[in-house]
């Protein structure tokens, strides 16, 4: 995750979390307009931000208007100053496959680009590839700018969304977490997570370092 800061907007996370795996690619890209963005402490080892939907606008990038893959936070930023738009907080989110198209559920500008993957793998936890560990999960924006997680069973279809991105696994599930994460697990990659909090602002978080999902601090903001 990267985290850039700009003036815009006023600033002011359910329960997902997104991880790097050798065989998912992300590219998918949240942006994010805001007044201020304080910078983290030197030497966290956990980056989080949070945000208001009602005060600020989170959008979902994949291509840009000729339908090239916009692929990095640089070509992002470059394709909303074209727009005449600031870029102020970038995150890699969600999972795509080695030709960089969604795995799961896309929809960007209420528009849905990819429909929702219910595929689920019947294996040892050892080769399962992370999108696919249970339960899979979509954090969305509604056309009301009201955020949303849930799993991929609960994904309320009949609701207009804004935006989408399905994931896997949940950190959290109602609060507790996922029962197939083990504290020594050496699975360790660098983690983005969100999460939404109990006044429905949303935290982003990112660990600076290659953690596993069991890590108590990267758990503990998201939650």
């Amino acid at each position: 995750m990267d985290i850039i800061c700009s003036k815009s907007k006023k600033i002011n996370a359910h329960n997902v979390c997104r991880t790097l795996n050798w065989k998912l690619i992300f590219s998918l890209l949240f942006m994010v307009h805001l007044f201020a963005c304080q910078s983290p402490p030197k030497n966290a080892d956990i980056i989080s931000a949070k945000f208001d939907t009602q005060n600020v606008n989170i959008n979902l990038y994949w291509k840009d208007q000729n339908g090239k893959l916009l692929n990095n936070i640089g070509n992002l930023n470059q394709h909303l100053t074209q727009q005449e738009k600031t870029l102020i907080f970038a995150a890699n989110g969600g999972m795509f496959d080695t030709s960089f198209n969604p795995i799961g559920l896309f929809i960007e500008n209420g528009i849905e680009q990819k429909s929702i993957n219910t595929l689920i793998i019947k294996d040892t936890l050892k080769t399962i590839p992370n999108f696919y560990l249970q339960p899979n999960g979509i954090f969305y924006i509604t056309a009301d700018e009201d955020p949303g997680i849930c799993t991929t069973q609960n994904y309320p279809s009949h609701i207009s969304m804004k935006c989408a991105t399905q994931s896997g696994p949940m950190l959290l599930v109602n609060g507790e977490i996922n029962p197939i994460f083990k504290p020594k697990s050496t699975n360790l990659y660098i983690r983005n997570g969100v999460g939404i909090l109990p006044n429905k602002e949303l935290i982003f978080a990112m660990s600076k370092n290659e953690i596993n999902f069991w890590n108590s601090r990267f758990i503990g903001i998201i939650k």
